[in-house]
C-alpha cells in the first residue's frame, strides 16, 4: 500500500515538538509495527496556514489526523479548509478526547472533516489505514463518526497495555528544550471523577485504570536515556499512584529499579492529595531520592464547598498535609488551582484567598483563574439546567457563563479586564517554564553550592508578598474600585520582580556547565 498518513500535532508554542503528543507518537509506533507508511508533524498557531497547507499538500497524504484540544480547533478548521482547496479528495479527521466528546459539534462546524476517532487510535487507526480506498468501510465503524451516522457510535476502549509498542519518539529530535522531556505513559484511565473533566464521558478504558508492567516502564525510560541522552521525564498518567495501595507499590518498584541503575534522573508527575499520608513519607523519601523533583497535585480550591462541587476527594487538610510532605522532602510542588466558579460566594473566594496565602502561593495564576465549563462535563451540564451558559457559550468558549452572585461576576470581570489579558500573565507562564527548567537542572547536575535556589525563593516571597497584598483588596475588603485605584502599582511592582526574574534567566542560561550541557545535547540528537 502506497498511501500516506500524516498525525498533525498543532501546538500554541512557537516552539514545535517541545511537549510530545504521547497520544499521536503511540498511533505512530502501532503504525509502524503493522509496517503502515506513517509521519508525524508538529506545527505551531503561530505559522502561517497557507504555508503549512502547501507543505502537507507536496508530500502528497492520503489520510490526514489532527489531535483536538477547544485551543487549537478554530485553527485546525482554517487549515482543514486550505487543504481541502488544495486536494478534495484528501480525508481528514480528528480525535482525541476533546474530539470524542464533542465529535458532532466538529462535525456540524467544519464541513471539511470527514469523521471524528471516538476514543484511543491505535487499532482504529491501523483499520481505517487498511481500508483507506473505501469511505464507505470506514463510516460504518463502531467507532467512527460522520454526518451520516444514524445510530449510537461506540468509544474504542483499550483494555490491555502490553500489546502495544512503545511510542515513536519522533518529537524529541525536534524539540528546543534546554532539558529534553520525554513524556512517559505509565498507565491509562483515572481514578477521580472531578466534574470539570471530560475524561469520564470519553473514557478510552473498558475499567477506570490498567496499567503496564513497571519492568516495562523502567526500560523504556532506560532505553530514552541511551538513545535519546533524556534525563527529565514527565509521567503522563491522570495520577502516577492511581489505584491507591497499588499505585503506591507501582512506585516503590519503580524508584527501587532507578535507584539499582545509578544515574540521576529528574521525574515529574501528577498526584492526588488525600492518597498520600503521614504513613508515607518512606515512600516520598525513596521517590525524591530516585530523582522526583516535582509534583503536580489538583488542589482546586480552599474551601469545603468548592472541592464538593468539583467531586474532590481531597479535604483542605488533605491539601495541606500533601504539600508539606513534599515540600518537607524536597520534591517541589505545583498545584492547579480554580479561584472562580459559577456557584462562587463571596465566602468562597475568601476561603481560597486564605488557602493562597497559608501556602505563600507566588503564582498570579492561582489567584485569578477562573473555571471552564468543558462541553458535556458534569458541571458544565449543571449550569446549562441553571442556565448560567450565556447565548456566546460554545464548545470553543468554555468561558461564557454567568455566575449566580452578581458581585463575583463583578469582581471577575475586573480581573478578566485588567489581570487575564495584560502582559503580567505571560511573565507568570515564563516563570513556570523557568521554574521546571531550573529544578531539572539542580536535579541532574546537584549544584548544591549554587545560589539558584535561593535566589529563585526570595523572588518568589517577593511576588507573594505583591499578590497577597494586592488580591487582599479584592477577596477581604471587597474593595474594586481601590483595587482599580492601586492597580498601576501592583502591576509596576510585579513587573519589577518579574524583570529581575529575567535578569536571572539569562546569567543562568550562560552558565558554564549549563551551555556545556546544551552542547552535549545537540551532539547527540544530532546523531540519531
Amino acid at each position: 500500500m502506497n498511501k500516506k498518513i500524516c498525525l498533525i500535532d498543532v501546538t500554541l508554542s512557537k516552539y514545535k515538538g517541545d511537549i510530545e503528543n504521547i497520544g499521536l507518537c503511540s498511533i505512530a509506533s502501532y503504525l509502524r509495527k503493522n509496517l503502515i507508511d506513517i509521519d508525524l508533524m508538529s506545527i505551531s498557531i503561530c505559522e502561517e496556514i497557507k504555508n503549512i497547507a502547501n507543505e502537507i499538500y507536496e508530500r502528497k497524504y492520503s489520510l490526514i489526523g489532527f489531535s483536538m484540544f477547544h485551543t487549537n480547533t478554530r485553527f485546525i478548521y482554517k487549515l482543514c479548509e486550505e487543504l481541502k482547496k488544495l486536494n478534495p479528495s484528501i480525508i481528514i479527521y480528528g480525535g482525541g478526547k476533546f474530539a470524542t466528546n464533542c465529535s458532532e459539534l466538529i462535525l456540524d462546524n467544519c464541513k471539511y472533516i470527514d469523521f471524528i476517532l471516538l476514543g484511543d487510535g491505535e487499532e482504529p487507526t491501523l483499520e481505517i489505514a487498511n481500508h483507506i480506498d473505501d469511505f464507505s468501510y470506514i463510516e460504518n465503524l463502531p467507532y467512527i463518526k460522520t454526518r451520516n451516522t444514524t445510530v449510537n457510535k461506540s468509544v474504542w476502549k483499550t483494555n490491555c497495555l502490553s500489546n502495544k509498542p512503545w511510542p515513536s519518539r519522533d518529537f524529541l529530535i525536534e524539540s528546543s528544550e534546554y532539558f529534553t522531556m520525554a513524556r512517559v505513559s505509565a498507565s491509562r484511565g483515572c481514578c477521580g471523577s472531578c466534574t470539570f473533566c471530560c475524561v469520564h464521558n470519553t473514557n478510552s478504558t473498558g475499567k477506570a485504570w490498567i496499567g503496564r508492567d513497571i519492568l516495562d516502564v523502567f526500560a523504556e525510560v532506560i532505553y530514552l536515556y541511551k538513545i535519546y541522552d533524556v534525563k527529565t521525564f514527565l509521567f503522563c498518567d491522570g495520577s502516577f499512584e492511581d489505584p491507591g495501595d497499588l499505585g503506591k507499590k507501582r512506585i516503590k518498584e519503580f524508584c527501587e529499579l532507578i535507584l539499582k541503575y545509578g544515574v540521576t534522573f529528574s521525574f515529574r508527575c501528577f498526584i492526588r492529595a488525600e492518597t498520600f499520608k503521614k504513613n508515607d513519607e518512606k515512600l516520598i523519601e525513596l521517590m525524591a531520592a530516585a530523582g522526583f523533583t516535582m509534583v503536580y497535585i489538583g488542589i482546586e480550591s480552599g474551601n469545603e464547598r468548592d472541592l464538593e462541587i468539583y467531586n474532590k476527594r481531597a479535604s483542605i487538610e488533605d491539601n495541606h498535609n500533601a504539600i508539606s510532605l513534599f515540600s518537607k522532602h524536597g520534591i517541589n510542588v505545583f498545584m492547579g488551582f480554580i479561584m472562580f466558579n459559577p456557584y462562587s460566594t463571596e465566602n468562597t473566594i475568601l476561603n481560597n484567598y486564605n488557602f493562597l496565602v497559608s501556602v505563600q502561593a507566588y503564582r498570579l495564576d492561582h489567584y485569578v483563574r477562573p473555571l471552564e465549563l468543558y462541553y458535556g462535563t458534569k458541571i458544565e451540564q449543571q449550569a446549562k439546567k441553571d442556565q448560567l451558559l450565556k447565548k456566546d457559550y460554545t464548545y470553543l468558549n468554555p468561558d461564557k457563563y454567568i455566575f449566580v452572585n452578581k458581585n463575583i461576576e463583578r469582581i471577575v470581570n475586573f480581573i478578566k479586564e485588567y489581570i487575564l489579558n495584560s502582559k503580567l500573565m505571560e511573565y507568570d507562564n515564563s516563570l513556570y517554564d523557568f521554574l521546571h527548567l531550573v529544578y531539572s537542572y539542580l536535579a541532574l547536575y546537584q549544584d548544591k553550592d549554587s545560589n539558584i535556589k535561593d535566589a529563585l525563593s526570595v523572588y518568589k516571597q517577593e511576588l507573594f508578598n505583591i499578590f497577597s497584598e494586592y488580591f487582599k483588596i479584592i477577596y477581604v475588603e471587597n474593595n474594586i474600585e481601590k483595587a482599580k485605584e492601586k492597580y498601576n502599582d501592583f502591576y509596576e511592582s510585579a513587573e519589577k520582580i518579574y524583570k529581575k526574574i529575567n535578569d536571572f534567566k539569562i546569567k543562568f542560561l550562560l552558565n558554564k556547565k549549563f551551555r556545556t550541557h546544551i552542547k552535549n545535547k545537540k551532539n547527540k540528537l544530532g546523531n540519531i
